[in-house]
This record gives structure tokens, sequence and C-alpha cells, in this order.
């Protein structure tokens, strides 16, 4: 099993929500909003999964960076050409990687 690790953009409908008090979180939680998508491919294998989304905020809790893990994905031996994409409805960012297994 392999994963990736990356940063995106920010999506449409994401948000960053400051909860005060003794009793909240230390800083604020964040949503990737309902439209944020994402998938990983490999081409070698025929294998698909879902990239697994969250939104980083920083102090002021305001969404700047979108945090995705691809794993799970299986390796031939050989090359591996891993496709990454992400949407969320208005934007698509992509990209590809190849893997060498020996």
């Amino acid at each position: 099993m392999r994963a990736f690790v990356g940063s995106a953009f920010v999506p449409a409908g994401a948000s960053c929500t400051y909860y005060p008090g003794p009793f909240a979180p230390p800083s604020c939680t964040c949503d990737v909003g309902p439209y944020a998508t994402g998938q990983w491919t490999n081409a070698a294998t025929g294998g698909t999964g879902p990239l697994q989304l969250g939104v980083l905020g920083n102090d002021a809790c305001i969404a700047t960076t979108t945090a995705w893990i691809a794993s799970g994905i299986a390796l031939e031996p050989g090359s591996n050409l891993i496709s990454l994409s992400m949407t969320d409805g208005d934007r698509r960012g992509t990209a590809t990687v190849t893997v060498l297994r020996e």
C-alpha cells in the first residue's frame, strides 16, 4: 500500500469556524464544503480511489489550503502512472506522477 500527500486550492464553499469558550477546540474547525471531490487513478493497475480532503486554516480561521491524501494505491512492477484530480465544481486541478516499482 502506497500513499501520496499534498495540498491544493481552497474549494468553493470551504469555511473555517472559530468556537470560543472554555470547552471549544483550541482554534478553528474547517470544512471542504459540499462540492469538493478528488480521485486518484493508477493506469498500470486500473485502480482508482478517492482523495481524502481537509481544509487547513490559519490563526484567524480563514481557509488557506486544502490538504489531501491518496492512500491504498497498489503498484505493479515497473512504471505506474498515477493521476490525481480534484474539483470543486468551478475549478479542476490535475497532476500526474510516475512511480517505478522494482
